[in-house]
Formats: structure tokens, C-alpha cells, sequence
């Protein structure tokens, strides 16, 4: 952006538009070198892998029209959407609450060395809240492959 800064304009929508067209031409080298094969076509020397009989791996397909008329769908959209926005509005707020927190009562004006301690208690707490975020992921995800994924969502 400094590239393109001047006293009127900090080269924020000059850069989007040269960041676009370099996108665009790598987007248009793929679009003309990368080719799908036909439906038989196989590598030479290509053999199927052997079917897995793991019960937690499908075979079938849904379609999207298919999908969007099964109450799981909407069922799986609200969770989504409820532990989304949980997540936004915890993340939003855990700084400010943790400050608050360790900030003494009942002083009028806290000292420097109180605000500075309290903003490190409260990045130390928002980076232990973003860790077993990411833990929980692994977590839930791995317990969902060994239970099921109903079981894991119930």
C-alpha cells in the first residue's frame, strides 16, 4: 500500500485491484494448462486401492437439493451457527472481561502497573482460550471418526 500511497489516498483500493489482477492471472494459467481427464482415463500402472470396510466411511452420496430437505441439515446449521456465534461473542469479550476482572475494586484510578498487569492476564487468557479452541477441534473431530456423528452432536 505504500507503493501506491499519496496525500489523498493511502493505495488501499489500488492495491485490492493489482492483488486481484495478479490472482486473475494466475486464476486464467490454471484455467488454460489444467485439464480434466476424461471419465476412463487412468494413470498407467493405476490400481484401484482396496475398499475399506470401515462402517465410518460412505459410499453414498447427497446431493445439495437433496440435502437441504432433511431436518439433519437444519439441525447441523443451527449448531453451527449457535457455537459460531458462542465462539465470536466469547472471543469478543474475554479480553475486556479478564481486565475488569483482575483490575482491583473499589479504586477509584488504578495505577499503571495494575492496567499493565491486567492486559497481560487478559492476552495470556485469550491465547489459552484460542489454544483449547484449536485442542478441542482435534479433539471433537477424532471423537466424532470413533462414535459416529450423530452420537458426537448429541
Amino acid at each position: 500500500m505504500k507503493f501506491y500511497a499519496t496525500s489523498t489516498s493511502v493505495g488501499v483500493w489500488e492495491t485490492f485491484l493489482t492483488m486481484g489482477a495478479i490472482y486473475f492471472v494466475f486464476m486464467m494459467f490454471g484455467v488454460f494448462t489444467v485439464r480434466v481427464p476424461a471419465a476412463d482415463w487412468k494413470p498407467e500402472g493405476y490400481t484401484p486401492p482396496v475398499k475399506n470396510s470401515n462402517a465410518m466411511i460412505t459410499t453414498a452420496s447427497v446431493t445439495t437439493d437433496e440435502a437441504i430437505r432433511t431436518p439433519q441439515f437444519y439441525f447441523l446449521w443451527v449448531v453451527l451457527f449457535l457455537n459460531v456465534t458462542a465462539g465470536i461473542g466469547i472471543l469478543a469479550q474475554a479480553s475486556p472481561l479478564i481486565q475488569e476482572t483482575f483490575l482491583l475494586k473499589g479504586i477509584s484510578a488504578p495505577t499503571a502497573d495494575q492496567t499493565k498487569n491486567a492486559a497481560a492476564a487478559a492476552a495470556g487468557f485469550v491465547g489459552l482460550l484460542s489454544f483449547f479452541n484449536l485442542i478441542g477441534r482435534f479433539f471433537w473431530s477424532s471423537l466424532s471418526d470413533k462414535i459416529g456423528r450423530k452420537p458426537t452432536y448429541i
